[in-house]
């Protein structure tokens, strides 16, 4: 079940029904009951991961409250992250590990065959980890005081908006939102409802629109063909608004669909592609993510407070970590790392580039910046699309040495798909540009009735009669396989 989905709409709609039926003290009952529901869904395997890391770190929790001071509380906090992430890494990096082990032994001269493992992993289950690991730490730390309703926990990490993409809630702020007597509001419901809107346009008229021009060029360098300068460059930057429409669509989603009931989720993105730097990027881009790597790995390593050779060394751990987060592939690794040299070349040359910067008007200057940001952010998607490195390499081998013939059958859609695929770019980006100033959702939704609605009704329109579904649309939205 994806959120471009009837099945989807129609539990989210007997969700609300039962959920302001009920006395407020039992709303979050009806809550826990349909994201248990949703997850059953998606997999038993993922309902019985969900049940028992939810019980599991609840009850070290408490635990690590009750030793607060004293090194059991210590033991505690290590004990129950070493087994999250132990499971996590059964799951996910197991296989990568081990074919890594046999390219090392084949290298030394060893004979060895690394046993084969083929364990399904659970939905959602790396931001489900990061969540609670971060809960965990945080009562550790003394930042938030545990959750002791086992029931309004499992909630808090399993809530089904929320339980395959993230956001990557605190849980205790969270909590403490089912706690508020909060009335029905139709404002607010009316907010979450565009939001929603507004998430599902930006998956199906944009992000699976661009994936079938993305696919087709990717394709073609996995198997080995060099794609022309124009069809890798086309693929890389459709593919960066690809990602961007799909991964902020379903945060949209999420986001309306937490509204609906009155509790809020952190927003993920603040208009990335604005960015003048890369560290101003990763203040706009998966800022739940940033947020958890730097409370997490970056301040403990002792963030900026050390030396600069010292904070370089921190940099490059924290997006080292985090393209392992997002794959076990040396690609992802391999674009962490670029994100980590970013930062640490932004910084140590940060005075000659404001020097060469000083002579510009400096609304020129900062569209300059914008665009070397955009650019090195493409280059390094690149891995991050790629299945290998191999692939990776292919597509950059024909940016820079692929023919220069245009061609829509290497591109394996029709001008007019093209053309729509062209005009989703412009349309993401004003969208950003609104946002920058305010919201746009908020906008829509204070506007006149009459205009509100023919707003929403030409977006929709739009959706029903232009959207990807079918052959065209994408599988599922892409975070949802991190």
């Amino acid at each position: 079940m994806t959120f471009i989905s009837w099945g989807y709409y129609a539990l989210l709609l007997a969700a609300l029904v039962c959920y302001y039926l009920l006395p407020h003290r039992l709303r979050w009952s009806a809550l826990l009951a349909f994201s248990l529901l949703f997850s059953a869904l998606l997999g038993v395997d993922t309902l019985l991961w969900m049940g028992a890391a939810s019980i599991v770190s609840y009850t070290a929790a408490l635990l690590i409250d009750r030793a607060r001071g004293t090194k059991s509380a210590r033991i505690w906090l290590w004990t129950s992250l070493a087994l999250c992430f132990a499971l996590l890494i059964a799951f996910k990096y197991l296989s990568f590990g081990l074919r890594i082990a046999t390219r090392f032994f084949a290298l030394v001269g060893i004979d060895y065959a690394a046993p084969v493992f083929s364990l399904a992993m659970p939905v959602g289950i790396s931001f489900y980890v990061f969540q609670i690991t971060g809960y965990l730490a945080d009562v550790y730390r003394g930042s938030c005081a545990p959750v002791r309703h086992l029931g309004k926990y499992a909630l808090t990490v399993s809530f089904f908006p929320k339980m395959m993409q993230g956001p990557i809630e605190p849980a205790a702020a969270f909590a403490a939102q089912l706690d508020e007597k909060k009335p029905f509001s139709e404002p607010q419901f009316r907010l979450g409802l565009i939001t929603i809107l507004l998430g599902i346009a930006q998956k199906t008229l944009v992000a699976d629109r661009l994936a079938s021009v993305v696919d087709r060029v990717y394709a073609l360098a996995g198997q080995g063909a060099t794609p022309s300068v124009w069809a890798s460059l086309i693929a890389i930057v459709f593919y960066a608004f690809q990602l961007y429409a799909d991964f902020a669509g379903y945060t949209c989603i999420a986001l309306g669909s937490a509204q609906l009931f009155g509790l809020k989720l952190s927003p993920n993105f603040r208009q990335p592609y604005l960015a003048h730097s890369i560290a101003d990027f990763w203040r706009r881009w998966h800022l739940t993510l940033s947020a958890w790597l730097r409370q997490n790995i970056y301040f403990p390593l002792g963030g900026s407070r050390v030396k600069t050779a010292r904070w370089c060394v921190n940099v490059i751990i924290v997006f080292f970590v985090s393209g392992l987060w997002h794959g076990a592939g040396l690609n992802f690794i391999v674009w962490g790392l670029l994100h980590g040299i970013y930062q640490v070349v932004g910084k140590l040359t940060a005075p000659v580039r404001q020097k060469l910067k000083s002579g510009l008007p400096s609304q020129l200057s900062h569209m300059i910046s914008i665009a070397c940001t955009f650019v090195l952010v493409c280059f390094a998607w690149v891995f991050f699309r790629a299945l290998n490195v191999a692939e990776a390499s292919a597509i950059l081998r024909g940016l820079f040495t692929g023919g220069t013939a245009f061609s829509l059958t290497e591109l394996g859609v029709a001008a007019p798909e093209f053309i729509m695929c062209m005009l989703t770019i412009p349309a993401m980006i004003m969208l950003d540009l609104v946002n920058e100033r305010s919201s746009a959702t908020q906008w829509i939704a204070d506007r006149p009735l009459v205009v509100r609605w023919l707003i929403c009704l030409a977006l929709l329109v739009l959706v029903i009669l232009f959207g990807c579904y079918g052959s065209l649309a994408a599988s599922s939205f892409i975070y949802v396989g991190f």
